[in-house]
C-alpha cells in the first residue's frame, strides 16, 4: 500500500502520520497525480482485484481523486473462476480491457485507468490445474521461487 500510494499521490510515504497512509485518508480530495488528470478533464477510474475491505481503500481512493473505483469482488459483470482463491491477474486484466473497448467507443472524454491485481502476492495462492508450472526455478528460497513461477505464469497466460 505505500508503494501505491507514493504512484498514486507523486508524495514520498513515511508512515510519520500511520504506518498505513492509505488509512488515514478519510475521502476528502487531496492533491495527487490521479486528482490532476481529474483536474485536466480526464476520467479516472480503478479497477482492484483486492477486497474493498484493505487499507482503507474506498476512502483512500476517492482522497486520490478517482471518479469511480470497481472492486471485482462486488461486481455483478465479474464472472470469478470460482476454482481461483484470488482473483488471477489474467481475468482481471480480460475483464478492464472489455471495459475500456468498451468506454473508449461510447465516450469521447479521455481516461486515466489504473488497476490493482494481487495474484503472486503472498501466500501465493495458484490454482496449479489451470495454471501449473511451468519451469521450476533452481533456488532455495521457497519465496523467491513462488514469485518467479507465478510470475512466469503470468507472463504466459
Amino acid at each position: 500500500a505505500q508503494a501505491e500510494f507514493e504512484l498514486l499521490t507523486g508524495i514520498k510515504a513515511f508512515a510519520k502520520i500511520n504506518t498505513i497512509e492509505f488509512n488515514v485518508l478519510g475521502g476528502n480530495q487531496i492533491d495527487s497525480f490521479v486528482y490532476q488528470f481529474k483536474k485536466n478533464g480526464y476520467k479516472t477510474i480503478a479497477t482492484i482485484a483486492t477486497d474493498s475491505k484493505f487499507f482503507n481503500s474506498k476512502l483512500a481512493y476517492q482522497s486520490i481523486g478517482f471518479d469511480e473505483v470497481r472492486f471485482l469482488e462486488k461486481r455483478n459483470d465479474f464472472n470469478r473462476n470460482p476454482n481461483d482463491k484470488i482473483i488471477f491477474d489474467g481475468d482481471l486484466f480480460k475483464y478492464n480491457t472489455n471495459y475500456l473497448k468498451t468506454y473508449l467507443n461510447n465516450n469521447k472524454q479521455p481516461i486515466f485507468n489504473y488497476i490493482l491485481g494481487i495474484y503472486g502476492h503472498i501466500p501465493y495462492y495458484r490454482n496449479k490445474n489451470e495454471r501449473p508450472d511451468i519451469i521450476i526455478p533452481n533456488i532455495e528460497n521457497k519465496d523467491i521461487k513462488n514469485i518467479s513461477i507465478n510470475f512466469i505464469i503470468e507472463l504466459n497466460h
